[in-house]
């Protein structure tokens, strides 16, 4: 029997295993039976905790299809607060990414997290053709300009005048996941600028589908929207499953804020 804890970073959720006291493997398929929200355990992504050499903790992350993912912000909040620290670092693929721990907001535990900086470099997103990431065009009505980065984990953001209808994340998220373009697969942003100050942002996760949240998705969407400038260096992302904060430093580091909430603890057998 394996012990996994549940967690949710506004509505993002994640059974987080850990293995520092015996090693744990499971294949694409384990994960994605577990992630099944009828017949499992249900989630978005599966984390496995580890000891790290240059930080607090390590964090491996993988999809609800079973494959990798580089990053994941609402992950690390979630992972800061099993920490049991004030502050740290939780080591993420290549990124350390520093954690300090805030005040409860609404009885839930919040966190400060800086994802780093975005990569824009074409090769490091990666695409499969060297074009600009900034200025992306598409010959499909509505989605004809689109911008890509990297914050760990590749990205993709479109801006539309008003929200898009779920129909459509799902459509259009599936087809531009899967794009020629992106050969590692992409995430994709649909978001709305409600104000300098404030986005709605819907994302259809590369191997999980449409979440409730993606924090790695709120950056890259705010780092775009900064760029474009569109919002000025600080803002709120709206997505259904609620809201974080978001703060650009002037050297493009991205700090993002937001809730951190156990559901349940369980375990599990194959």
């Amino acid at each position: 029997m394996l012990k996994f804890i549940k967690m949710h970073g506004v509505g993002n959720d994640f059974a987080i295993f850990d293995e520092r006291e015996g090693k744990i493997s499971f294949s694409s398929q384990d994960i994605k039976k577990m992630s099944n929200r009828n017949k499992g355990i249900g989630f978005d992504q599966l984390i496995i905790l580890s000891n790290s050499g240059r930080a607090d903790i390590k964090m491996s992350i993988y999809n609800a299809d079973g494959s990798a993912a580089g990053n994941c912000g609402n992950a690390a909040r979630c992972v800061a607060d099993l920490t049991g620290r004030d502050s740290g670092a939780i080591e993420v693929g290549e990124r350390l990414l520093f954690f300090k721990k805030l005040p409860p907001l609404n009885n839930e535990p919040h966190y400060t997290v800086n994802m780093g900086k975005p990569e824009f470099a074409w090769d490091k997103i990666p695409l499969s053709s060297p074009v600009d990431p900034l200025n992306l065009n598409f010959e499909i009505e509505g989605f004809k300009q689109g911008a890509a980065l990297s914050m760990g984990n590749p990205h993709l953001v479109f801006f539309s005048s008003i929200p898009l209808e779920l129909e459509s994340v799902a459509k259009y998220g599936a087809f531009f996941e899967s794009h020629e373009l992106f050969p590692q697969a992409v995430n994709v942003n649909f978001a709305h600028i409600l104000d300098n100050n404030h986005i709605a942002l819907t994302v259809y996760e590369r191997g999980a589908g449409i979440t409730l949240a993606c924090g790695s998705g709120a950056c890259a969407t705010a780092i775009i929207a900064y760029t474009q400038k569109l919002i000025n260096n600080k803002c709120k992302v709206d997505l259904p499953g609620g809201t974080l904060l978001i703060e650009i430093t002037e050297d493009l580091e991205v700090l993002m804020t937001g809730s951190a909430v156990k559901c349940f603890e369980g375990q599990i057998s194959f």
